[in-house]
């Protein structure tokens, strides 16, 4: 399950890693994505409406929001780094494999994404923020599930305070472990519900985001984001 800032219907969950300083970490979480997005609690995970308004370049409200640094490990058991996105139009979502809400659904419209940009350059990057269960053999189980084609989607894990990390950095997104809303993992133990961005987001060659609509349930902002993703990519 997982609880998005950036705004989603179903507050379900998962995402990626990197490092940042005290101040700067706390200055981000004061930030927001664009549509009044707002930032949870930390300790609680509820909303703390620490929104505020970039005031940023209309051409492209998200032009802030960066891929920083990073270092994971892919299915296949080999890095996976920020440098997946240099030069690359890519569509990123976040997930954990023991979620029974939102991430399916994500995953699966991913999978739709995949079909939709078959023959493009368009790629797929899907991170998951339970790293310390989501091993490269989970997560490379679970992308099989969605027929995920390794030359175009990567699915990555790694060390869940680097992934908190990264969503800090890049997103200022306090990803929260809720264990007053436990669920059931693929090993049958009970673990904390992860709430984390649900959105599918695109990612431009320059690693700036480019395009987030609300979710992935959003039929109009995902054929936009589709659309987008073409353009950008030389295909549309």
């Amino acid at each position: 399950m997982a609880g998005d800032r950036l705004t989603f219907p179903i507050m379900l969950g998962g995402l990626l890693a990197a490092g940042a300083g005290v101040g700067a970490l706390v200055a981000l979480l004061t930030r927001g994505l664009p549509n009044n997005e707002r930032v949870p609690d930390q300790r609680t995970g509820e909303d703390n409406g620490s929104y505020v308004d970039q005031g940023v370049d209309p051409a492209n409200p998200y032009s802030q929001f960066r891929v920083p640094p990073f270092s994971l490990t892919g299915a296949d058991g080999r890095p996976v780094t920020e440098a997946a996105f240099d030069g690359e139009v890519t569509l990123l979502s976040f997930f954990f494999a023991s979620c029974p809400g939102p991430c399916p659904i994500i995953s699966a419209k991913m999978k739709d994404l995949q079909e939709a940009t078959a023959g493009t350059d368009v790629k797929l990057l899907s991170i998951s923020v339970d790293g310390v269960r989501d091993t490269p053999e989970v997560i490379s189980s679970y992308a099989q599930g969605y027929n995920a084609d390794p030359e175009r989607w990567t699915f990555a894990t790694g060390d869940p305070a680097l992934v908190e990390a990264l969503l800090a950095e890049m997103l200022g997104y306090a990803l929260v472990r809720r264990a007053s809303d436990p669920v059931t993992a693929l090993d049958g133990t009970t673990i904390a519900n992860i709430l984390h961005p649900t959105r599918i987001m695109l990612v431009g060659p320059d690693r700036r985001l480019i395009e987030a609509p609300a979710s992935a349930t959003d039929a109009e902002g995902v054929n936009r984001l589709l659309e987008t993703a073409l353009e950008a990519a030389g295909a549309g």
